[in-house]
């Protein structure tokens, strides 16, 4: 006779993560704990899920790539303008 299988506890693994702590605009916090009170789910997991959403817009290797180009300084601008 086989042992009686022992439930998994807590909430499933998400996968590896890494907590970032910001400040949002208070209408956008407000947005988001509706949208959480209404669908039960919490608010970090919202913010995330916004974020995994819309990663595929934030491209640091653009900014990389400008890395190379030379810089042009405040007072050259205004010598460059005059």
């Amino acid at each position: 006779m086989t042992a009686p299988r022992k439930r998994p506890q807590g909430r499933p693994s998400l996968g590896e993560r890494r907590q970032i702590a910001t400040r949002i605009p208070v209408e956008v916090a407000d947005k988001i704990d509706r949208l959480s009170q209404l669908t039960g789910k919490p608010m970090g997991q919202i913010v995330s899920d916004l974020v995994v959403r819309h990663a595929s817009e934030i491209d640091p290797d653009a900014l990389e790539a400008g890395a190379d180009q030379p810089r042009i300084t405040f007072e050259e601008v205004g010598k460059k303008t005059a």
